[in-house]
Parts: C-alpha cells; sequence; structure tokens
C-alpha cells in the first residue's frame, strides 16, 4: 500500500475532523424585489416576428412595436428583446451529486411542456406520436433547456434538464401508448364532429346524413317514411350513438384541457421562454367546454404559448382550406358558411381538429399538420424560441368582469410577419378568492413545473446505503433551506417564522409517489439567527431499484414565497458487488466519548480551501473467499484537476465497518488543494470474483473568503 501521492489516508472515521455547525453564517433575510407594485395586473406577451422566409427578425427595439387591447393602444411598460446563440455555449454537464435552485439565466432558459394526448390517440398512432416527441427532444434541445413529458391521462408526469435528463424523457416515452379506442360497432361509428353537431345543435342535415350510412351498412333497417315526422326529429338510434360519441369526447377534450391548464401553472411559476407542444389528433371546437377558457386564462398567466403537432400526416386538398381559414379565421369552417361539394369532407376532418389549431392559435403558437414531415416543422417551435420579444403593460381596462380581451402587436417594419398569442380572459371578480389561498395554489404549481422554482434558496441530495427491508434500500435525502429568503418575525426575544415542506419522491416507471410533508417553526435564539445561513432538512426513505426524481418545494408563510429543487437519482439492483452513494463532506457530528466524530451527509459539493475534506464509501455483496471465509475488496482513488493528476493512491484492503459492510475513507487537506473542480475517480475491485467498478465524483475548491 503506498501512496503515489503525498496525501492523507484514513481509516474508517477521521478524528481529527472538526465538527461543524449546522447554522453557518452571512445571513440576513431579505424582502423579495418586485418590478410592478402590488395590485397592478400586468399583461405580459412573447413576441415572435420573422421575415417572409421565417427567418428571426433580431435588433428591434420597444418603440418598434404597438401594443393594442380592444383596439385601444397600450403603454409598453417592460421590454426584453431574447436572442440566443444558434448553437449552445456549453459544454453537455452529467447528472448532478446535488440539486440546486439558483445560479441559473432564467431569461436565458427555455423550457418546453411536451403532452403526449394519449386520450386522442388511437393505437395505432402511438408510434408516430413517439417518433415525433423523441426527434424533438434528440434533434431541437439544446443544453441547459427543461422538458416535461407528460400525458393528458395523467399517467406520466417527468421533467428533466437537456442534456443529463434526455435518456430518462426517452425511456418513458416508449412506455406510452395511445388510448382511443373504437366504439360501438363498426356499422355504427360516427365522428366527433357529427356528434356535436347532433347534440349541441340539433343538426337534422348532419343526423340524415348520418342516418343514410347507417341504412347502408345495415345497421338500421330502411326507415318508414310517414309524413314530415322523418324531418322533424333525428333518428333515436342515431341519437343514442350521437350523445354516447359526445359524451366520451367531451370527457377526453375536458381532459386533455386540465392537463394543459396543468403544465400552464407549472410553466407559471419559473422564467424564461416557455412553449407547451401537444402532440395529437386534436379535437372538435366546442364552445360549451368551460375548461377551455381556464387553459387560455393559464397561458396568460404563465406567458407560455400552445403549438399543436397534429400526427395524422399529409391530408392532400387540406393546404388551400388552411390558407383560406388564415385569410379569414373569424368566418371559416362556420357551419352556417356553405363550403364546396368537393371540398365538404376535407372541412370536416379541419373541424375534427379545430379546437386544438384554434387553441394554438389564440395563446400565440401554432399548429404543425398536413405534413408527412413533422420534423420540419416542429423545429420551428424550437428556433423561435430562440428569438423573440418580451412586452409587458398595465391595461387600460380595469375591469374584473371575466371577458375576453383582444390583443393585437404591430411592428414597424415592412414584410415581417408577427405573432403573439390573440387575447386573453380578464380575471372575473369571483376568482379573487383563489387568490386569496396561496398556499395550495403556489406549491402546486412549484410541483407541476417542469423543473426548479427559485424564490427560496434550496440544495439537496440523495445518498444511497444498504438494504434495509427485503428488496429496499436505505436512501438519505438531505436539502439545505436558505434562511436568508425566509421572512422573521420578532417574538419574545426570538426570531419566529414558519415554513411549509413538501418532499415528493417518484418512480419513473410505475408506482404511487411518496410524499412528506410537514412545517418547520423556527424559533431562533439572537445568536443563532445573527448567523443563520441554512436550516438542514433530513429524511431517511426506503427504494426499490429504479430511477427516482425527488421534488423538495419550501414554502414561507409570511410572505407565500415558493422555492423548489428537483433532484434525479438511482438505487441500482440490490444483488452482486454494489458500492454506496460516495460521502463527500467538510463536517463531522459532535463527537461522543470514546469514539470518533461521524461524518455528516451535506448537499453540497462546493467546499472552502479551510480545514479536511472526507470521502467515505461502503461496498456491499462483495464475494467471500472459500479459504478465509472473509470478503477482500481493494479500493484505490485519483485525484485530478485541470487534466493532470494532483494527488490519489494505489489499491488496498477495504475495512469491515460496524455495519458488516465494507469500507474505506480518503482524506484531503483542502489548504493544498488550488481553487478550482476536481474529479475523485474511485475504484473497487472484487479480488473474490475479479469484478471491478469505477465511479467519478466531483467537486469544487472555492477560494476562502478574505478576513
Amino acid at each position: 500500500m503506498s501512496a503515489k501521492h503525498p496525501g492523507l489516508r484514513l481509516a474508517w472515521m477521521l478524528p481529527c475532523l472538526c465538527s461543524a455547525p449546522l447554522f453557518t453564517a452571512e445571513a440576513r433575510p431579505q424582502e423579495n424585489s418586485q418590478d410592478f407594485l402590488a395590485g397592478v395586473e400586468l399583461v405580459t406577451v412573447d413576441v415572435v416576428v420573422a421575415s417572409a422566409d421565417g427567418t428571426p427578425v433580431v435588433g428591434l427595439t420597444k418603440d418598434d412595436f404597438e401594443v393594442q387591447e380592444d383596439g385601444e393602444p397600450q403603454v409598453v411598460a417592460r421590454f426584453t428583446a431574447i436572442e440566443l446563440p444558434a448553437e449552445p455555449d456549453g459544454i453537455p454537464r452529467p447528472q448532478p451529486a446535488v440539486s440546486s435552485n439558483t445560479g441559473d439565466d432564467e431569461r436565458a432558459a427555455r423550457s418546453f411542456a411536451l403532452i403526449f394526448d394519449d386520450l386522442h390517440l388511437a393505437p395505432t398512432q402511438t408510434r408516430r406520436a413517439r417518433d415525433v416527441i423523441a426527434g424533438f427532444l434528440a434533434r431541437n434541445l439544446r443544453e441547459g433547456d427543461r422538458a416535461l413529458l407528460a400525458t393528458t391521462s395523467g399517467g406520466a408526469w417527468w421533467s428533466a434538464r437537456m442534456e443529463a435528463g434526455r435518456e430518462r424523457l426517452l425511456d418513458l416515452l416508449e412506455t406510452l401508448e395511445g388510448q382511443r379506442l373504437l366504439q360501438g360497432s363498426a356499422k355504427e361509428r360516427m365522428s366527433d364532429y357529427e356528434a356535436i353537431r347532433i347534440i349541441q345543435h340539433q343538426d337534422l342535415d348532419v343526423c340524415k346524413r348520418v342516418l343514410r350510412r347507417f341504412v347502408s351498412e345495415g345497421a338500421l333497417p330502411i326507415p318508414r317514411i310517414d309524413g314530415p315526422i322523418v324531418s322533424i326529429y333525428c333518428n333515436p338510434t342515431v341519437a343514442r350513438s350521437a350523445q354516447e360519441a359526445y359524451d366520451r369526447e367531451t370527457q377526453r377534450t375536458r381532459a386533455t384541457f386540465a392537463a394543459l391548464t396543468r403544465a400552464m401553472e407549472g410553466l407559471a411559476a419559473i422564467g424564461g421562454r416557455k412553449s407547451v407542444v401537444l402532440v395529437s389528433t386534436g379535437f372538435v371546437l366546442d364552445q360549451e367546454i368551460d375548461e377551455r377558457r381556464d387553459v387560455v386564462a393559464a397561458s396568460r398567466r404563465a406567458n407560455a404559448a400552445v403549438y399543436f403537432v397534429d400526427v395524422r400526416g399529409l391530408e392532400v386538398g387540406m393546404e388551400q382550406l388552411f390558407q383560406a381559414h388564415y385569410e379569414n379565421p373569424d368566418t371559416f369552417g362556420s357551419a352556417d358558411i356553405p363550403q364546396p361539394p368537393a371540398a365538404s369532407q376535407l372541412t370536416e376532418d379541419w373541424l375534427e381538429t379545430e379546437g386544438a389549431v384554434t387553441l394554438a392559435s389564440d395563446t400565440g403558437g401554432f399548429s404543425v399538420r398536413n405534413s408527412n414531415d413533422l420534423a420540419r416543422g416542429i423545429a420551428r417551435i424550437a428556433d423561435e424560441s430562440r428569438v423573440y420579444y418580451l412586452l409587458g403593460y398595465t391595461p387600460t381596462k380595469t375591469a374584473r368582469d371575466g371577458k375576453f380581451r383582444k390583443i393585437e402587436v404591430r411592428v414597424d417594419r415592412k414584410g415581417v410577419k408577427v405573432r403573439a398569442r390573440r387575447g386573453y380572459y380578464a380575471t372575473a371578480a369571483q376568482e379573487n378568492t383563489r387568490e386569496a389561498d396561496e398556499l395550495p395554489l403556489q406549491m402546486q404549481r412549484a410541483l407541476q413545473a417542469p423543473l426548479e422554482v427559485a424564490g427560496i434558496g434550496l440544495r439537496a441530495s440523495a445518498s444511497v446505503f444498504e438494504e434495509g427491508e427485503p428488496g429496499h434500500a436505505r436512501v438519505e435525502w438531505v436539502a439545505d433551506i436558505a434562511l436568508g429568503d425566509v421572512s422573521f418575525d420578532e417574538r419574545e426575544g426570538r426570531q419566529v417564522a414558519a415554513v411549509d415542506t413538501l418532499l415528493r419522491v417518484a418512480r419513473l416507471m410505475g408506482g404511487e409517489p411518496e410524499s412528506l410533508s410537514e412545517t418547520i417553526n423556527l424559533r431562533l435564539r439572537p445568536e443563532t439567527y445573527e448567523r443563520a445561513q441554512f436550516y438542514p432538512y433530513r429524511k431517511t426513505l426506503s427504494l426499490k431499484p429504479g430511477h427516482y426524481q425527488a421534488r423538495f418545494l419550501a414554502h414561507d408563510r409570511a410572505n407565500g414565497t415558493v422555492g423548489s429543487v428537483v433532484h434525479d437519482f438511482d438505487v441500482p439492483e440490490l444483488d452482486g458487488l454494489r458500492v454506496a452513494s460516495p460521502v463527500l463532506t467538510d463536517t463531522a457530528s459532535p463527537a461522543i466519548a470514546g469514539q470518533p466524530p461521524e461524518p455528516m451527509l451535506v448537499p453540497y459539493r462546493d467546499f472552502p480551501s479551510t480545514g479536511m475534506l472526507l470521502c467515505s464509501v461502503e461496498v456491499y455483496g462483495a464475494a467471500s473467499d472459500p479459504a478465509s471465509g472473509e470478503p477482500r475488496v481493494l479500493m484505490s482513488y485519483s485525484l485530478r484537476h485541470d487534466g493532470r493528476e494532483v494527488a490519489g493512491e494505489e489499491a488496498r484492503p477495504m475495512a469491515p465497518g460496524p455495519n458488516g459492510a465494507l469500507g474505506g475513507a480518503i482524506g484531503l487537506s483542502l489548504a493544498d488543494l488550488a481553487p478550482g473542480t476536481y474529479d475523485l475517480a474511485l475504484e473497487f475491485v472484487d479480488d473474490v470474483r475479479g469484478q471491478r467498478q469505477r465511479l467519478h465524483e466531483l467537486f469544487t475548491v472555492v477560494a476562502a473568503p478574505l478576513g
């Protein structure tokens, strides 16, 4: 056992590692800054400006834009031009061992909610829908983008940061299936459009058309002609089939709207450019479904657009009809306007998707359809999220009447195309009660957000250890809550605050999420308050093997601020040679008489260049030597910085620990390490079986502050 570089070699514990306090210095509660006065309702609009060939137009200023609401000019109070480079600058980052909700530039962040509309997709359309989303994930998202993959049925809801999380999303995507099944016999089927015309509009012409089809298919006998009654009432069999079809489609569409609204509410909690991509076959425009209004309202709150991707492919003849629609969108497709006979079926195909197409247009997005090359169209969604303009204005109409406000954005440039959402629904007076109950609303939005929500600073990690109950591993969840973001009141000589917490852990492939919630009541003495920076949150979980995503939320009851952090981790299979999560720490628990201090799990990998850094690790499942009956596992390490090795040690046997596992530890003086990022490579060899495992742990040394 000879060291390749001078460094400290430790036994199972490190007696000289000093105990560190749970709270550290330099925290002060801060007031949240607001861009606008409280009570003023700001309308924000993302505007995409492109030349005739679709190229984004850059370099515009606030003076180039004119905004009108219901025909009245509005004063643009907030203007931001966003232009991201065509190619990302950052190098793809691996999945982090520690996650945090601080440090990213939200203005440069892009978030995409990818909605797999399994309720409207038939099983035969599953492959095409998967290919559309897989292609978008592979070709159009870049390092730092945030993505949410969800189904309208509610069976999937998973978020990831590119590029580290792409493979997990692709794994989940392969499990999704279209669920729409044909109902009834083939002879009695009718389209959603026919059903809505019969039930909502009592359209006898459509009823007669369906009746003739039922008769020709042999589903009904030839009707008797007994005077005018046939022309006054719809056939009972047709009416019953229409009601059943209408009820099914209404249920599907409401669920689709609910999923879109849920995604929008999550996007409202974060900044940056936000897009919702609905991969579907579309749905009929049904004005009787109130949930559509909820989507439009949520779109306004989130400042996010809906894009509809129709997976049905090319429909010959539809191009001309779409052109007519966009030239006169307020009238085309109305049942009251006669259509050329040759276009009747094409028009009905259009009406089968009109609800999705109109929703996209109303929220500032567009539809990708009538093409067998959907990849080209969907690429536009990512492209236009790279260059856009953010406008904010305080509307001159202040009435909370719940009415629709029409928005029109113009640009003082010739030959450009401008797209923004068409409008929004004003807040209704009765909706004020919803805003009064901020706790469930804000925490729900944070739970549904694609990734972390800034507000209260959080950092967290999960470490996997030995098998506890059969088939389950012990997982230690550690998180720090930044107290500088929490509002404190002085009561009876103490600094008092209440923070609601929620930890939700979901498994990628099935199983109900596990949720733990509690309220932390803080009562800090003055001396503790002066030096307190973080509050430690610790939980022990028992999880079976699989890939997990944990969301941790903290909510300040005093001011309503919410922060969330999202962390992905794996619980490996529990058989064979297995290495526990390495513990990297500069903190130890207070020493107990006769025992060395215990290294403590910490949710950070940035260590100041003072004191010691300890890495301790356990190994399970090693084979026993037939001769001695004992396992024999060798451990070595190499520490690299800027491409060169700065410390290391050759293989040495690991020692049995107090819990029966094999253990080893490495100690490093942080004062001997230059500031920067380090790669600690750990290698383990089961000398009996000849098995080998190698891990890489990254950490950063930060220069100690002066003074």
